[in-house]
């Protein structure tokens, strides 16, 4: 009886070994009709690509514990019994011969899925590095609006706050001791404009672009001194803008000719990150 029921499971694996193996086959020639039909693999999670790649896994697997098994129990009955030698070598044989096109379908599978995948989280890291660069740009396009802004109305209201001082000059003694006398008496205008326009520091320089007629500063003074394009650009009646993004901060440089002739030199905050990831995300 328990020959009779051993010789009916042997056949059972069998059938079950021998239809894995056609489902198998099928999977092989499932995966070389994606292969030659111009399927686009890119997009990893559509398609029936991760299911024939969890599919041929499964195969694989149940195929494998299938070889297993039967060899290990030939070996023993051929130990009990002194034969199985042949019997052995063709279930290793029938074995791997349906092992090897499901492992091949297994590779090939397995990196159209890389591919796609990489693919796939490739354009979306773009995309997501095209909107920082999206946002960084903004940031720094409306700073500098902003800042030119801000510039252009404090040159105005020094030019006004200077033909104040002036006005109560005699004229004689306007021209003389306007520069002069500026230290001071813009000290107050220049403080207002500190905290109106959220500068770091606001200054009047010469006409040399040299000398310092008055400044005001939150804290410490940051005079750094223009670049000769800045002065240029500033003559052609310009804001020249100079980004420090090492030190955070961003210089604007106005040239006034009434009544003072002379330059508005203001220094603002700047986030540094900002250029930073934008050069990163350009690149």
């Amino acid at each position: 009886m328990s020959n009779v029921l051993s010789q009916q499971a042997t056949k059972a694996s069998w059938a079950l070994f021998e239809g894995l193996f056609i489902i198998a086959a099928l999977v092989a020639v499932f995966a070389t009709f994606i292969a030659i039909s111009g399927v686009d693999p890119d997009n990893p999670t559509a398609g029936a690509t991760p299911w024939l790649l969890g599919l041929n896994f499964v195969v694989i697997i149940v195929l494998a514990t299938i070889i297993v098994r039967e060899y290990l129990t030939i070996q023993s009955n051929s130990e009990s019994e002194g034969r199985g030698r042949l019997a052995r070598r063709f279930v290793m044989l029938f074995g791997f011969s349906a092992l090897v096109p499901s492992a091949i379908v297994a590779v090939f599978l397995g990196a159209i899925f890389t591919q796609g995948l990489d693919n796939w989280l490739g354009e979306r890291v773009d995309s997501v590095m095209e909107k920082n660069a999206e946002i960084f740009r903004t940031y720094v396009d409306n700073f500098e609006t902003t800042f030119d802004v801000d510039v252009r109305l404090a040159a105005l209201d020094v030019e006004n706050f200077a033909r104040e001082v002036e006005a109560n000059l005699t004229d004689a003694e306007a021209a003389r001791n306007l520069s002069s006398e500026a230290s001071l008496a813009f000290s107050e205008g220049l403080r207002s404009e500190l905290a109106f326009r959220d500068f770091l520091t606001i200054a009047i320089l010469g006409a040399d672009g040299v000398e310092l007629i008055a400044q005001e500063s939150v804290q410490d003074a940051i005079l750094i001194p223009p670049p000769a394009p800045a002065f240029e650009e500033a003559d052609r009646g310009e804001i020249a803008t100079t980004l420090y993004e090492n030190r955070g901060i961003a210089t604007a440089l106005i040239h006034i000719t009434e009544p003072l002739d002379g330059y508005i030199y203001a220094v603002k905050n700047f986030d540094r990150n900002a250029a930073v990831r934008l050069r990163e995300a350009e690149a």
